[in-house]
């Protein structure tokens, strides 16, 4: 919950696009606002355009999963995946 209100800048109850780009180009990745929208729409239940608390909590189960399916296959630890690291 702490996490979404400080993702809510505006306080609205609901993360629209440029919200969640923002939060997740502070994690150290820059990220398009497209990339934003396009996993906003992956997760947005009711078709609002944001997302809720709850749908946010999906959004965020789905990225850890990403990343540490992503950190498994990256086993040289470069933050890239080639076809060679994948072979490994």
């Amino acid at each position: 919950q702490g996490f979404f209100m400080a993702v809510d800048k505006d306080r609205s109850g609901q993360i629209d696009a440029e919200e969640l780009r923002q939060a997740l180009s502070q994690a150290g990745q820059p990220f398009s606002i497209e990339a934003s929208r396009i996993m906003l729409r992956m997760f947005d239940q009711n078709g609002s355009g944001t997302i809720t608390m709850q749908e946010f909590g999906s959004l965020h189960h789905y990225i850890m999963q990403m990343q540490a399916a992503f950190q498994h296959v990256d086993k040289d630890k470069t933050g890239s995946l080639t076809v060679w690291t994948q072979g490994q």
